[in-house]
């Protein structure tokens, strides 16, 4: 196991903040090129799954809305003036009931008004083969005027880290 020159902060329950160029629980796992990332540890329930006895793919958008979502919340960004414009998903592999994903957050771009994020969803029971990979752009908005406004430079400084290179 190779060994990487980081420090680790445990937030909030099990929200955690890493350097990539390793996950906490595989150094060796395929990874998005980035310098942080941010891991939700997510839990499968019983009723995520369907008739086939796996997780039914809407389940992996609100896997990928939670972690985003804590994302923003430990980043200390105003979730009031996020909306989604745009959720794309590519399903790698089947994730059952019990097993534990980790979502891997990072940004993609950060344009004028939107944030481009990817997240990779590993399965825990499974040497945390990916389980999707999730593209989705939220936009900062201005509910009241209804229209897009820039995203505020306080927080571009902090998505900067989380940037994928």
């Amino acid at each position: 196991m190779q060994n990487y020159n980081r420090e680790t902060i445990f937030l909030c329950g099990e929200h955690k903040w890493s350097i990539t160029g390793a996950s906490f629980q595989d150094p060796n796992a395929n990874r998005m090129l980035g310098h942080m990332s941010h891991n939700t540890n997510i839990q499968v329930r019983f009723v995520d799954t369907d008739a086939l006895g796996h997780v039914n793919n809407s389940a992996f958008a609100h896997y990928a809305e939670d972690a985003r979502i804590r994302f923003f919340q430990d980043l200390g960004g105003k979730l009031g003036h996020l909306i989604l414009a745009r959720l794309a998903i590519d399903f790698r592999n089947q994730v059952h009931f019990g097993n534990e994903l980790t979502v891997t957050t990072q940004v993609a771009n950060v344009g004028t008004s939107s944030i481009r994020l990817q997240q990779k969803i590993r399965s825990r029971l499974n040497d945390l083969a990916v389980a999707a990979e999730v593209e989705s752009v939220v936009v900062y908005f201005d509910y009241q005027a209804n229209h897009p406004i820039p995203v505020p430079e306080g927080l571009r400084k902090k998505l900067d880290p989380f940037r994928v290179i």
